[in-house]
């Protein structure tokens, strides 16, 4: 709770600081951003140490540390972008707001802010789901579904950076282009970031399958204790759906941003909320004709046996005490297989 509180109550450094660095962007200064953002991590490394091992401020001192990091980037990056760009420096008139300007930010943020926000509950809903794949009768009977996904998700996140990365230098390049008029080397452009994140995709394939092997990635995310053959399988079998679709997620990241950068962002908030729909709907199906669906959604290839639904069986009211029934539960990982007697309320 201190942590989180206090990371909340800095949140301003860290926006201020993407607001001033998207400014430098669309100058064509990419350099000077992760310079300062080299220079945060390393400050905050420093902070951590001073707080937490001479102040002895615990998790306080944690999150102190990593918002005064955030801040101090943030007034250097401010301080460089006035000096060395006359043009970004503010006047009286800049302070007057119409009704124009909040309706041209509100057309660009909020489907922004709408979708990033899908994407932020949409990882918590996975992450509940994942639980229960560790869970017999409401009762925790293993970690191995969740330690493997969050080894494989972390492994994932970054391999996927550097498609990330180019899908943001799209966003200012199409911006820019659009301004300037220059439409025919939008096109150009967005043609040539897709011949290259395809090849960083293929690179960031071959990254991850090297780095699944033996589960080579899980012993770089996870203590050795918590590495067993269940773990790797729930970790591979994520990582392995991820990277088949690389390619594909290439183009989504490029098209996206490119799309955002010539001010459209309400296409790609509709386009995702339309996409996103479709795997509900064909794992919905699933559920309803096999009684597998969600299990699908997560293995894709791991037959439905494997993972059975509970199976209730009633006996005659004749042969038992009371009102009775049997429950037969196979969970995940057909490790754990109990049987049992239920008392109906």
């Amino acid at each position: 709770y201190t942590y989180c509180a206090i990371l909340f109550g800095g949140i301003g450094a860290q926006l201020f600081y993407n607001f001033i660095c998207s400014f430098l962007r669309s100058m064509g200064d990419s350099a000077t951003p992760l310079a300062f953002l080299l220079f945060s991590t390393i400050l905050n490394v420093g902070l951590d140490l001073l707080f937490i091992l001479s102040f002895h401020w615990g998790v306080a001192g944690a999150a102190i540390a990593t918002v005064a990091a955030q801040l101090i980037s943030t007034l250097g990056c401010f301080l460089y972008a006035f000096l060395k760009y006359p043009e970004l420096r503010l006047h009286r008139e800049d302070w007057r707001i119409t009704r124009r300007d909040v309706t041209r930010h509100l057309i660009q943020g909020i489907p922004l802010g709408l979708q990033f926000s899908v994407l932020a509950i949409g990882i918590i809903v996975m992450q509940s789901v994942i639980v229960q794949f560790d869970t017999l009768g409401g009762e925790m009977v293993s970690n191995a579904a969740q330690n493997g996904f969050g080894a494989a998700n972390k492994l994932n996140n970054l391999l996927m950076t550097p498609l990330n990365g180019l899908g943001a230098a799209m966003t200012s390049f199409t911006a820019q282009n659009l301004g300037a008029g220059d439409h025919a080397r939008i096109k150009k452009g967005t043609l040539q970031a897709l011949i290259i994140v395809w090849t960083m995709c293929l690179i960031s394939i071959a990254a991850g399958l090297l780095l699944s092997r033996g589960g080579g990635y899980l012993y770089i995310f996870l203590s050795p204790d918590k590495v067993t053959a269940e773990t790797m399988r729930y970790g591979n079998t994520y990582l392995y759906v991820d990277l088949s679709l690389y390619l594909f997620l290439g183009f989504i990241f490029v098209v996206r941003n490119c799309v955002q950068g010539i001010g459209k962002p309400q296409f790609v908030l509709g386009a995702g909320a339309a996409f996103g729909q479709l795997p509900d709907i064909v794992f919905g199906f699933l559920h309803v004709v096999g009684g597998f669906g969600e299990v699908l959604c997560a293995y894709g290839v791991e037959g439905p046996e494997q993972f059975a639904a509970p199976e209730v069986h009633q006996p005659r009211r004749s042969d038992l005490k009371q009102d009775e029934i049997v429950v037969e539960a196979t969970p995940v990982g057909a490790d754990f297989r109990r049987e049992g007697v239920g008392v109906l309320p």
